[in-house]
């Protein structure tokens, strides 16, 4: 597949720089060809510039916060709005919409600031579980000794 382009792989990687990070990107586009070309072969992930993954949208029983890039040319718009559609009570939905697909490199005060949120929006329902868990962790643990 990688053969069939008249493109050479450098110029084909460069475009895909410019598309993941954007042109406000902190990172010279030679060294993210770089990275990429790394990725390419070596990279063991199911979701690679060689192959795309594809993570369904599924309803879970704890909160989640969804994050991305208005302008990913990764995951298509469609993608987007499946995972909106399955969003419940207490779930973030965010989108930059100016971001690219690695929107949190380009825009980690905005991630900051969104995550600090959903997580101060749940504090208490999920610190009293957490301490109930991990009583149970060293029960477990204290009755192995």
């Amino acid at each position: 597949q990688r053969m069939t382009t008249p493109c050479s792989q450098a110029r084909v990687l460069a475009n895909c720089a410019r598309s993941l990070w954007g042109l406000t990107s902190p990172y010279s586009i030679k060294s993210l060809v770089s990275l990429l070309e790394k990725d390419l072969l070596l990279s063991p992930s199911t979701h690679s510039l060689y192959q795309v993954a594809k993570l369904d949208p599924v309803m879970v029983s704890v909160p989640k916060w969804v994050g991305g890039g208005g302008q990913d040319f990764v995951i298509s718009p469609l993608v987007f709005q499946l995972w909106h559609d399955q969003m419940g009570p207490g779930d973030r939905f965010c989108v930059v919409p100016e971001g690219s697909h690695f929107f949190h490199t380009v825009s980690p005060d905005w991630v900051a600031t969104e995550l600090r949120q959903f997580w101060m929006q749940h504090e208490d329902s999920v610190i009293e579980p957490i301490h109930d868990c991990e009583k149970s962790a060293l029960n477990l643990y204290s009755s192995s000794i």
